[in-house]
C-alpha cells in the first residue's frame, strides 16, 4: 500500500495559517475596540448632562427585502447655554434599540414630545435620548477577545510550524 504525500508545499500552508489568523486577529481586535468604545462611552453618558429637547422627526422603517434590519429614526433639538442643536442618537450605538423594541420606541417617541435629552459637558453636540450601556455591547467586547484568541494563537501556531522546521 503506498501513501501520497501531500502536493502542499509546506510554505503554501503556513501562508494560509498565517493570513486566516491575521484576518481573525484583526477583526477581532477590532471587535474588540468597538465594544470597549461602546461601553466607555454609555457608562460615560450616565453622568452626562441633561436638559429638555423636543422631538422633531420620528419615523420606523422597515427597508425592503434583503437590505438589511429595520431601523428607527429619531431626531431632536435642544439647546445648551443658548445655542440650539440637533441630534439623532437614540443611544450609544445610534437609532438603534433592542431587537422587537424598534416600533415602540418610535411610538413612545412622537413628533412634538418633550424628552430628555442627555449631553456630553465637553461636547454638547453629542447627545442620545437613552444613556448606559446594552447587554449586546459586552457580547460584542466578549465575541473580540475570542475572535482575537484565536486568531492569536493560529499565527503563533503558524509562525511556530515554520520556525521548528
Amino acid at each position: 500500500m503506498s501513501h501520497k504525500k501531500s502536493t502542499i508545499h509546506p510554505l503554501l500552508g503556513f501562508l494560509g495559517a498565517f493570513f486566516f489568523g491575521s484576518v481573525l486577529l484583526i477583526a477581532g481586535l477590532g471587535m474588540t475596540y468597538l465594544g470597549a468604545t461602546l461601553l466607555q462611552e454609555g457608562r460615560a453618558s450616565l453622568s452626562w448632562h441633561t436638559c429638555e429637547g423636543i422631538i422633531t422627526y420620528s419615523e420606523f422603517k422597515r427597508p425592503g427585502r434583503n437590505s438589511g434590519p429595520p431601523r428607527i429614526f429619531i431626531h431632536y433639538e435642544y439647546t445648551v447655554e443658548g445655542k440650539k442643536y440637533t441630534g439623532d442618537r437614540y443611544s450609544v450605538r445610534g437609532t438603534e434599540g433592542r431587537r422587537g423594541d424598534d416600533r415602540r420606541i418610535v411610538d413612545a417617541h412622537p413628533v412634538g414630545r418633550v424628552v430628555t435629552v442627555y449631553y456630553s459637558p465637553s461636547s454638547p453636540e453629542t447627545s442620545l435620548l437613552a444613556p448606559g450601556t446594552k447587554y449586546g455591547d459586552y457580547i460584542i467586547l466578549g465575541f473580540g477577545i475570542i475572535i482575537s484568541f484565536f486568531g492569536a494563537i493560529i499565527v503563533c501556531a503558524s509562525v511556530r510550524s515554520v520556525a521548528g522546521k
